[in-house]
């Protein structure tokens, strides 16, 4: 019996050990969207759940959307940095706050993830509000902008797979903790097929307040291998943002675009020896197409970076943080309230 026991703990070990090891030292302290996602750990006091602002604001689906409009309201349609029902995250409660207008925010996991899409459907089925502001993260808003085909009719873009309407908001399965364990020891081990799509760098000053991480920059892969910056894109973009502001005027609209500047983008120059390369995908387009309705998110966030402002972007997570989504919030008044040109 005795022989038989230590025989099934060997047997065991190698599996019941990483599994006790993840389930109480890395698995509760696996924070944010990048902890979640890259397997890091982060200092438990830290936290990105705090000062969430909601005000004035309606998260709501397309099939709803129209119901919620009112004369003076404002509609922002956009992906991860929208969603205010992520804590300290959306920039769209501090709007609501400041304008002291409401907000209909379109829920993004809603027909499709590309926020020009979603817009051009939507202002063809009903009247949308005047002001309309549509976000799109750094990384994504070339590829995004340049899909647009504003001569779609919805019947097509149903037909062409670029809307899907017979499903609600698509989620990824949870993950069991058996899975989670094994996925993470096959990081650890740099196992192939397992590389982490969270990368690291040292950055030369503390800009983060979570304790041992202060001068740690994680953020995700493809803030650097997404960007595309060669001259055909980049024309290609011009042409199609030319397209959507004069369809924004032909329906009445005040269209502003506002881009969210990837995490890496913002710190990018602090990094010490950086080994990864430069992006400046946003330097492009604003020299390209220097539009006053186009928010480049990056001239605010920079500036406070360069000011040594804590949290800009939450340390474990690939947003920007409460302090970030405030700023932005007061970029993007500044342009409502001051731009006077109309396309």
């Amino acid at each position: 019996m005795k022989r038989f026991i230590i025989k099934t703990l060997i047997c065991t070990l190698p599996v019941l050990l990483p599994l006790v090891i993840f389930t109480c030292l890395i698995r509760p302290y696996m924070t944010g969207d990048l902890g979640n996602l890259g397997y890091i750990t982060f200092n438990s006091e830290y936290s990105n759940e705090d000062n969430r602002i909601m005000h004035d604001v309606i998260n709501t689906n397309y099939q709803n959307a129209h119901s919620c409009f009112a004369d003076d309201c404002i509609l922002t349609i956009g992906d991860s940095f929208s969603q205010t029902h992520e804590p300290g995250i959306s920039y769209i409660g501090y709007l609501s706050l400041l304008t002291n207008r409401k907000v209909i925010n379109l829920e993004s996991g809603w027909l499709n993830h590309n926020p020009f899409v979603r817009f051009l459907y939507l202002s063809e089925l009903y009247q949308l509000p005047k002001t309309v502001v549509i976000e799109s993260v750094g990384r994504a808003f070339c590829t995004r902008i340049s899909s647009v085909n504003i001569s779609q009719t919805p019947q097509s873009m149903i037909e062409n797979g670029l809307i899907d309407t017979t499903t609600l908001s698509k989620q990824n399965p949870k993950r069991s903790i058996l899975e989670n364990t094994q996925n993470w020891v096959k990081r650890k081990i740099g196992l192939k097929g397992y590389e982490n799509p969270v990368l690291h760098a040292t950055l030369s000053q503390k800009f983060f307040s979570c304790k041992n991480r202060e001068s740690d920059l994680f953020f995700i892969e493809d803030d650097i291998t997404r960007i595309n910056t060669s001259d055909s894109l980049m024309q290609l973009v011009v042409t199609k943002l030319d397209s959507i502001f004069e369809y924004a005027a032909s329906k009445n609209i005040d269209l502003y675009i506002l881009v969210a500047a990837d995490k890496y983008d913002v710190y990018q120059e602090y990094i010490i020896d950086n080994p990864y390369p430069k992006n400046d995908m946003l330097e492009k387009l604003s020299a390209l197409y220097p539009h006053p309705n186009i928010i480049n998110s990056k001239d605010t966030l920079s500036k406070m970076v360069e000011q040594c402002v804590l949290d800009v972007y939450w340390c474990d997570d690939t947003h920007w943080g409460c302090v970030g989504a405030e700023a932005v919030a007061h970029q993007v008044l500044e342009v409502i309230t001051s731009n006077k040109l109309k396309y």
